[in-house]
Parts: structure tokens; sequence; C-alpha cells
């Protein structure tokens, strides 16, 4: 099937006196796909020296090989599968490549990522977020997965070459997402990694992950009945927003047909006090924010926010976002990259290696995945 290729530039929202700067994009139809595919990662899969695009499925795990802008080649992981839809990629059987974790297994590369992956069953919950990091200090990734039904857990993956049961431990109660995708890090610095899971944080407070204390900090938000699980239902990704040395927390809201975007403001590098900023607005976007990236799209030298609407919006009002940092205090702009295009757990990267950061999407009930191509540099 020839791949489809559309043109498009940014429609921007301005106040005066304010010049927009996000580039054109080109957006570009990769291929099809199943349905409910869920959360990814773009990475070297191949080591080729650029970004392929790999993800979980309630159907089948898959990735796309990047071999041009339009040209783009699907591969099966493998015809197992048990999740929802969280999928993280490490290392797990310490040989130098990168295999997948999803739901109650593994899937080990086992060096030629284009053949079937080897499917090894380890009991992990079915779960809805999975991030990969080193949260016990012992120089090797663990498995950290969070489900609404299940919970929050980690898992000790020293012992995964072996089909049997990972090491685990709960951490909390779980919600509709929260901890992806970027949601673990050192909040309170004290060089440890923490989580945050929505709108509470958990403190490593041994530092070998044996201890979580729960931190109820990020009010910002503000939704009544705090537990319902989609009113807590958030992307997140931690970074140092304000140059002062500790670490911020971006969120939007997902599974809500009026989320909302914003950066909570670490006061005191102990995660006790945050500020929040409003990204998009205090009252919401009109969309489902299902997907969430930050990165510097117009090469300004400061974060730009990329997200747009999920599952839970009607098809004739989704829309996809960059809300451009103007470097004003608390002035974003907002820009209207498409319409009419569902966004579930996009992922952001510079894809072609060109120097300028693209983006890769997809819908959640759709068979189609997108890459766009960010003009910026050609």
């Amino acid at each position: 099937m020839k791949n489809l290729i559309y043109t498009f530039f940014a429609i921007s929202i301005l106040t005066p006196q304010i010049q927009a700067q996000i580039p054109e994009f080109e957006l570009i139809e990769m291929g099809d796909a199943d349905s409910q595919l869920g959360q990814g990662e773009l990475i070297d899969l191949d080591n080729d020296g650029d970004l392929d695009w790999i993800m979980g499925s309630q159907e089948l795990p898959m990735w796309f090989e990047y071999l041009g802008n339009d040209q783009w080649k699907k591969h099966i992981i493998s015809y197992t599968t048990f999740t929802e839809n969280g999928a993280a990629t490490l290392d797990v059987d310490q040989d130098g490549d990168l295999d997948l974790a999803s739901g109650n297994g593994w899937y080990e590369n086992t060096g030629d990522p284009t053949h079937e992956f080897t499917y090894h069953e380890n009991k992990a919950i079915i779960s809805y977020d999975n991030e990969a990091a080193d949260i016990d200090g012992d120089g090797m990734d663990e498995l950290i997965a969070l489900s609404y039904l299940e919970g929050l857990y980690w898992y000790d993956i020293r012992e995964g070459k072996e089909d049997k049961r990972w090491k685990e431990k709960k951490i909390a109660d779980g919600v509709r997402g929260g901890i992806s995708p970027d949601g673990i890090g050192d909040i309170d610095c004290d060089d440890d990694l923490d989580i945050v899971r929505a709108h509470v944080w958990y403190e490593n407070t041994d530092g070998d992950a044996s201890n979580w204390k729960p931190h109820r900090t990020i009010t910002g938000f503000g939704r009544k009945n705090v537990e319902n699980l989609n009113q807590n239902s958030m992307r997140t990704i931690l970074h140092d927003m304000d140059g002062d040395g500790d670490l911020d927390i971006v969120q939007s809201e997902a599974n809500t047909i009026n989320g909302r975007v914003a950066w909570h403001e670490n006061k005191d590098c102990e995660g006790i006090n945050f500020f929040t900023h409003w990204i998009s607005s205090s009252e919401g976007s009109g969309q489902d924010c299902h997907s969430l990236c930050l990165a510097d799209f117009d090469n300004d030298g400061d974060m730009d926010v990329f997200s747009g609407g999920g599952p839970k919006v009607e098809s004739y009002n989704q829309k996809l976002f960059i809300w451009e940092n103007t470097g004003k205090e608390s002035i974003w702009e907002k820009h209207v990259l498409f319409e009419r295009k569902e966004s579930f757990e996009a992922v952001c990267g510079d894809v072609d290696a060109d120097g300028d950061i693209d983006i890769c999407f997809k819908s959640w009930k759709g068979d189609k995945v997108y890459f766009l191509k960010n003009k910026l540099i050609d």
C-alpha cells in the first residue's frame, strides 16, 4: 500500500505581540496496524542509527521499522499477548539488546528484531502503564507496572531469563494510568528514584525500593472524587522546567472530555510544596489528553508540549496540539496541528536524525499509525 502524505502548517491561536515559532509538520501515514495499540517507545531497535516505534497491544505487540520518512515496515513481535496496553523496553536477559515487557510476560529479542521475539511468562500484572528504571539502585532496570484493577507494582528482573514468576512488590493501589510516559525520578533530591502516580507521588524512603511513602501534595488539578479511576487518569513527565535543579511534574488529564495540561513547580526540592502553572487552561482543553510529549519542537531552547484528543472525544472534535513555550512566564501559545485525528499514547523523538523533534501517534480504536515529520530542519 502506498503511504499517504499530507503537508500542513500549524494553525496558531495568537495574542498580539507574540510571534508563532512552531514549524511546519508533515503528516505521513505509516501503514496499517491492529486496534487497541497501547503504550510504546521510540528507540533504535535495529541499531541502524534512526528511531523505530515499538508498542504494546491487546491484539499483537509490534514495531515499525524506520526505512525513510514515508517508508515504514511493520514487524509482529509475537502472536502471544496478555496485557491491557502497557509496554516497556529493557534488556531483561542482559545480552546487549532490548527486549519488551508487557502484561504477564516478556518478549526476548534474540538478536534480529525483524524476526518474532520469544515469549516468556513472568506472572506480572496485566498493566495499563509500564516503565523501566533502576529504582532499587542495583545497577539494573526494574519493571514498574500500573493497573487500576490490581495496583502499582515493581518487579525484580535479575532472574528474568528463566520462565518463572518475577519477584514483585506492591507499592500502592492503582488508577487508570498515571506513571507514564516518564513518571519515575528523584522528586525529593535524595539521590534515589521516586514514582509519580497521577495525583500522588511515592517516596522511595530507604533508597532500595523496599518501602514507599505516599505524598498527596500534587493538588493543582483539584478534581472532585479524587479516588475516581478516570478522574485521576494522567499522563506524567518529570523534568526541570524552571532550571532550578529539581524535578517538576508535567501532566495532562486523560480519560475525560475536557482534559487540562499543567506543570507543577517543585518549590522546595522535597516534593512537599508544588505550585501549578497552567499550560492549556484551568477550564480545560476540550480534549481527552491521552498523549503527552515534552520537547523543544521549535529549537528555541525551551520545552514545548504536545498533546491531543483521545477516544473519549467525538471524532469530529479531536485535535492535535502543540503548546508553545513563549519564554514569558505563564504564557503558552496553543497551535492546532491537525483536526479530526485521534491521538493515543503518542511518542516524540528525532526519528530521522535531522536535528528536530518528530511525533508518532495512533488512535485507540483505529487501524492506522502516523508519523508527524517536523520540517524545521529539512
